[in-house]
């Protein structure tokens, strides 16, 4: 088995490393090279430990919170649930988990967009999109609908269940879906940054899909870990 490029190493690192190596090690498929885990500090003694491969031809991520001493052995097992997931097309993974990492509270008002990142949203269907977002393990991802052509975000509601939000379109899709999967009927607003972040600030939602003024193409302003903002912006 090749080495895995490794971003930090020493302590709880080096357990969660061996124990993805040992998992990717017996998957067909598997790029041991294109791994890596990075690890950062919460305080008060949790962790959260981030692992990202490539499974299939497939990118995977993998993302922990809690106590040092135990995050290892989650991450391995969220890796395994990972790559389980290429191999049920219909399933889905557990949301949220019990060790999804935290969310500063607290911050309205304070809170600034700490990260910009502009995508090319991948043209596909929704169960395409939710095979995506749950490899990545993300709770939302951002595409492009392969039946409209529309700036979409699919997410997470409930445990089980998936949500489609188009630009324009409220109506279901036309196309049989595999996963459970539901439409946002509520208008997408046109928003500049500066107003999806005070919508932001005023809820408790994880993120915000808008119409980004200007462009008018769909863009995502989400809670980060850390407690700022993050924006995805279609281009």
């Amino acid at each position: 088995m090749s080495a895995l490029a490794v971003r930090t190493s020493g302590g709880v690192r080096e357990r969660a490393l061996t124990g993805v190596a040992e998992l990717l090690g017996g998957v067909p498929g598997a790029r041991a090279t294109a791994a890596r885990v990075r690890l950062t500090a919460l305080g008060g003694g949790t962790a959260l430990l981030q692992a990202n491969a490539e499974v299939r031809g497939h990118r995977i991520r993998a993302q922990v919170a809690a106590p040092e001493a135990d995050v290892a052995g989650l991450l391995r097992e969220r890796v395994a649930a990972q790559v389980s997931r290429l191999d049920a097309p219909g399933a889905h993974r557990a949301w949220p988990g019990p060790d999804r990492a935290p969310v500063v509270t607290g911050r309205a008002g304070a809170r600034r967009v700490a990260r910009r990142k502009r995508v090319r949203a991948a043209l596909c269907a929704p169960d395409a999109a939710a095979l995506a977002m749950d490899l990545m393990d993300y709770d939302f991802h951002l595409f492009a609908d392969s039946e409209t052509g529309q700036d979409s975000v699919l997410y997470r509601v409930g445990p089980t269940g998936y949500r489609l939000a188009r630009l324009e379109d409220t109506a279901p899709p036309a196309l049989p879906v595999v996963v459970p999967l539901t439409t946002n009927v509520h208008p997408v607003p046109e928003l500049t940054e500066a107003e999806a972040v005070r919508r932001l600030d005023e809820t408790e939602l994880p993120f915000r899909f808008f119409r980004q003024a200007g462009t008018r193409r769909g863009a995502v302003l989400y809670r980060r870990w850390d407690g700022d903002y993050g924006l995805l912006t279609s281009g």
